[in-house]
Protein backbone atom coordinates (compact mmCIF):
# COMPACT_ATOMS: atom_id res chain seq x y z
CA UNK A 1 0.00 0.00 0.00
CA UNK A 2 2.51 2.55 0.89
CA UNK A 3 4.55 1.56 -2.21
CA UNK A 4 0.68 2.85 -3.77
CA UNK A 5 0.72 5.81 -2.27
CA UNK A 6 3.51 7.79 -3.31
CA UNK A 7 3.30 7.25 -7.24
CA UNK A 8 -0.92 8.49 -7.10
CA UNK A 9 0.04 11.57 -4.69
CA UNK A 10 2.24 12.32 -7.57
CA UNK A 11 0.14 12.00 -10.48
CA UNK A 12 -2.81 13.89 -8.44
CA UNK A 13 -0.17 16.55 -7.48
CA UNK A 14 0.87 16.72 -11.76
CA UNK A 15 -2.82 16.19 -12.48
CA UNK A 16 -3.68 19.30 -10.62
CA UNK A 17 -1.24 21.49 -11.93
CA UNK A 18 -2.21 20.62 -15.03
CA UNK A 19 -6.02 21.38 -14.25
CA UNK A 20 -5.09 24.62 -12.90
CA UNK A 21 -3.75 25.90 -15.08
CA UNK A 22 -4.73 29.10 -17.00
CA UNK A 23 -6.21 29.34 -20.25
CA UNK A 24 -3.45 30.90 -22.52
CA UNK A 25 -4.92 34.77 -23.69
CA UNK A 26 -5.17 34.15 -27.44
CA UNK A 27 -4.26 38.31 -27.48
CA UNK A 28 -0.52 37.07 -27.26
CA UNK A 29 -0.48 36.79 -30.98
CA UNK A 30 -1.92 39.58 -32.10
CA UNK A 31 0.59 42.69 -32.77
CA UNK A 32 0.30 45.69 -31.33
CA UNK A 33 -0.85 47.53 -34.24
CA UNK A 34 -3.84 45.34 -34.98
CA UNK A 35 -5.11 46.02 -31.40
CA UNK A 36 -4.28 50.08 -31.74
CA UNK A 37 -6.43 49.83 -34.99
CA UNK A 38 -9.21 48.15 -32.83
CA UNK A 39 -9.13 50.86 -30.08
CA UNK A 40 -9.09 53.54 -32.97
CA UNK A 41 -12.84 52.23 -34.47
CA UNK A 42 -14.03 52.76 -30.64
CA UNK A 43 -13.79 48.98 -29.45
CA UNK A 44 -12.37 47.55 -26.38
CA UNK A 45 -8.78 46.07 -27.37
CA UNK A 46 -8.65 43.78 -23.82
CA UNK A 47 -9.39 39.91 -24.85
CA UNK A 48 -9.51 40.19 -28.86
CA UNK A 49 -9.53 36.69 -30.30
CA UNK A 50 -7.88 36.26 -33.59
CA UNK A 51 -10.39 34.09 -36.12
CA UNK A 52 -9.87 32.48 -39.11
CA UNK A 53 -10.50 35.87 -40.85
CA UNK A 54 -10.42 38.36 -38.86
CA UNK A 55 -10.70 39.45 -35.30
CA UNK A 56 -13.42 39.01 -32.56
CA UNK A 57 -13.73 42.51 -29.66
CA UNK A 58 -16.04 42.78 -27.14
CA UNK A 59 -17.15 38.74 -27.44
CA UNK A 60 -19.51 38.99 -29.85
CA UNK A 61 -18.45 42.20 -32.87
CA UNK A 62 -16.01 40.05 -35.53
CA UNK A 63 -13.83 42.74 -37.23
CA UNK A 64 -12.45 41.42 -40.51
CA UNK A 65 -8.91 42.56 -41.46
CA UNK A 66 -10.39 44.89 -44.45
CA UNK A 67 -12.87 46.77 -42.09
CA UNK A 68 -9.67 47.01 -39.51
CA UNK A 69 -7.76 48.68 -43.03
CA UNK A 70 -10.24 50.24 -44.63
CA UNK A 71 -11.44 52.43 -40.84
CA UNK A 72 -11.69 56.10 -42.29
CA UNK A 73 -8.68 58.69 -40.68
CA UNK A 74 -10.65 61.42 -39.67
CA UNK A 75 -12.85 59.05 -36.92
CA UNK A 76 -14.64 61.33 -34.09
CA UNK A 77 -15.98 59.79 -31.00
CA UNK A 78 -18.12 60.66 -28.78
CA UNK A 79 -17.22 60.00 -25.30
CA UNK A 80 -19.67 60.86 -22.55
CA UNK A 81 -19.23 59.83 -18.98
CA UNK A 82 -16.50 57.45 -19.31
CA UNK A 83 -19.54 55.49 -21.69
CA UNK A 84 -18.61 55.26 -25.72
CA UNK A 85 -21.06 55.65 -28.49
CA UNK A 86 -20.81 52.89 -31.17
CA UNK A 87 -21.31 53.25 -34.95
CA UNK A 88 -20.83 51.39 -37.85
CA UNK A 89 -19.84 52.21 -41.39
CA UNK A 90 -22.29 49.28 -43.13
CA UNK A 91 -25.14 52.05 -44.35
CA UNK A 92 -28.38 50.26 -45.18
CA UNK A 93 -29.15 50.34 -48.92
CA UNK A 94 -31.97 49.61 -51.28
CA UNK A 95 -33.70 53.45 -49.86
CA UNK A 96 -36.42 54.22 -49.42
CA UNK A 97 -37.09 51.77 -47.23
CA UNK A 98 -39.67 50.80 -44.58
CA UNK A 99 -39.17 48.89 -41.30
CA UNK A 100 -42.15 47.23 -39.80
CA UNK A 101 -41.87 47.28 -35.71
CA UNK A 102 -44.07 44.58 -33.45
CA UNK A 103 -44.80 45.09 -30.42
CA UNK A 104 -45.83 41.51 -28.52
CA UNK A 105 -49.46 41.47 -27.85
CA UNK A 106 -48.43 40.06 -23.79
CA UNK A 107 -46.70 43.78 -23.05
CA UNK A 108 -49.44 46.44 -21.83
CA UNK A 109 -50.99 48.69 -24.04
CA UNK A 110 -48.87 51.40 -22.31
CA UNK A 111 -45.81 49.95 -24.13
CA UNK A 112 -47.99 50.30 -27.72
CA UNK A 113 -48.63 53.70 -27.43
CA UNK A 114 -44.83 54.64 -26.88
CA UNK A 115 -44.08 52.13 -29.65
CA UNK A 116 -46.16 54.58 -31.89
CA UNK A 117 -45.05 57.30 -30.49
CA UNK A 118 -41.61 56.25 -31.36
CA UNK A 119 -42.18 55.50 -34.69
CA UNK A 120 -44.21 58.51 -35.25
CA UNK A 121 -41.27 61.04 -33.60
CA UNK A 122 -38.71 59.16 -35.93
CA UNK A 123 -41.02 59.43 -39.24
CA UNK A 124 -41.44 63.22 -38.95
CA UNK A 125 -37.59 63.79 -39.51
CA UNK A 126 -38.58 62.89 -42.97
CA UNK A 127 -36.10 60.65 -43.43
CA UNK A 128 -35.77 57.74 -46.50
CA UNK A 129 -35.70 55.24 -43.81
CA UNK A 130 -39.41 54.79 -42.00
CA UNK A 131 -41.02 52.54 -39.65
CA UNK A 132 -44.52 50.89 -39.37
CA UNK A 133 -46.47 49.19 -36.59
CA UNK A 134 -47.61 45.78 -37.59
CA UNK A 135 -50.58 43.84 -35.61
CA UNK A 136 -48.81 40.77 -36.56
CA UNK A 137 -45.60 38.54 -37.53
Amino acid sequence: MRKLIKPLLIISVVFFAISCKKDAKVQGDISQDVLDQIHALGFSNKNVVKDDNGYIVEGDIFLSQERLSAAPADAKFLRIAGEEQYRTFNLVTGLPRVITVSVSSRLPSSYIAATDDAIARYNAENLLITFQRVSSG
